[in-house]
């Protein structure tokens, strides 16, 4: 025998309530730690790119925040097409993108694997995953 619930629907608000309150305060701490966790996990226009085209992988709309704007990449002479606030996939093969070395600097070679599990590509080059 099924019994009533009393206030069922005023818990199921409530749950709603702090789920959106717990969102709204990720967020809002994310946006103002973005920069920080950007720079240290080494997340760049590249990544972003790629993140964009997963994303268009997916028929329904899609949001994601992106911090460069109009603004151009200097290393990156064929970068993603911002129009309006929004970015734009291009035609250009593989991520769409193109990145002038020479204006890169070499920060760190990586010669030896992290602790825990390291694997070498094909190529001899260390990876982790």
């Amino acid at each position: 025998m099924l019994t009533k619930l009393r206030g069922l629907r005023w818990w199921m608000m409530g749950l709603l309530m702090l789920g959106s309150i717990i969102n709204y305060l990720t967020r809002a701490t994310l946006a103002v730690a973005a920069p920080s966790v950007l720079k240290d996990l080494n997340i760049g226009p590249i990544a972003t790119a790629g993140h964009m085209h997963t994303m268009m992988a997916f028929p329904g709309q899609v949001l994601m925040e992106y911090s460069q704007g109009e603004r151009p990449v200097p290393y990156m002479p064929e970068f993603l097409e911002c129009r309006n606030g929004k970015v734009w996939p291009n035609d250009r093969p593989g991520l769409g993108v193109s990145v002038d070395e020479k204006q890169l600097t070499l920060v760190e070679t990586m010669t030896e694997g992290a602790q825990g599990i390291t694997h070498r590509r094909p190529d001899g080059s260390l990876t982790h995953w």
